[in-house]
């Protein structure tokens, strides 16, 4: 999966993606890269502390390129910097990943859960969840993340 943030027309991927566990939850381990070269390593070792990002200068850089994309947070608004955009990377590429083999739905009244169906997404498919949802009560996961590129809007 390809990232593009804003009206960028560079691309950005995450690469030799692993989970780790520390003291604080879950970490990730991962290489971005921009237009198919390394631009940077990038190591949360879930221990509560910043991520590392080697090279060092480029968290600066990256932080303005995702300048302006902003996320909800229970309520509140904030601004994406390099460790949660990161983040929101991880998850939807794995959510991409998900959507090749099976149907995600999310509604939109419980947005920590997501409903899988093992069965691939398809026209049939939809016209059954919205036998059992209403359209406007869920979001169908595999509509936002089946593309090749994920574009973040600011």
């Amino acid at each position: 999966m390809k990232f593009q943030f804003g009206t960028s027309k560079d691309s950005y991927e995450l690469k030799k993606m692993k989970n780790t566990s520390g003291r604080e939850g879950q970490g990730l381990i991962c290489e971005v890269h921009k237009n198919g070269k390394l631009y940077f390593t990038y190591a949360d070792y879930g221990d509560g502390g910043m991520a590392d990002v080697d090279p060092r200068n480029v968290r600066e850089e990256f932080d303005k390129v995702v300048e302006g994309i902003t996320y909800e947070f229970y309520g509140e608004t904030g601004n994406h910097n390099t460790e949660t955009i990161v983040g929101e990377m991880e998850m939807v590429t794995r959510l991409a990943k998900k959507c090749k083999t099976q149907t995600l739905i999310q509604k939109k009244a419980d947005l920590d859960n997501v409903l899988c169906l093992k069965a691939p997404y398809s026209e049939g498919v939809k016209k059954h969840i919205y036998t059992k949802f209403k359209p406007e009560e869920v979001t169908i996961l595999n509509e936002l993340y089946s593309s090749d590129v994920f574009v973040f809007k600011k």
